[in-house]
């Protein structure tokens, strides 16, 4: 089993591949999974959608919608 350290290290490398911020599939998440450090500046689903993830970029033109509780997934 890996330590602490060595899955912290895990996650910053695959969350910093850019292969796979491209292909992050963001269908069927549930509407409390996007929190203000998901969709902010440096944010996974920002991140994602910068690099030409259609469902990343689909997400966040629906936010307005979800911030306000009208959206659904």
């Amino acid at each position: 089993m890996l330590g602490g350290g060595k899955w912290c290290k895990a996650f910053n490398q695959f969350s910093n591949d850019i292969e796979i911020l491209k292909v992050i599939n963001f269908d069927d998440m549930e509407e409390h999974y996007f929190n203000e450090s998901f969709w902010n500046d440096n944010g996974l689903l920002t991140r994602c959608a910068s690099l030409g993830n259609e469902g990343a970029y689909q997400v966040i033109q629906q936010l307005p919608l979800l911030l306000l509780g009208m959206g659904g997934m």
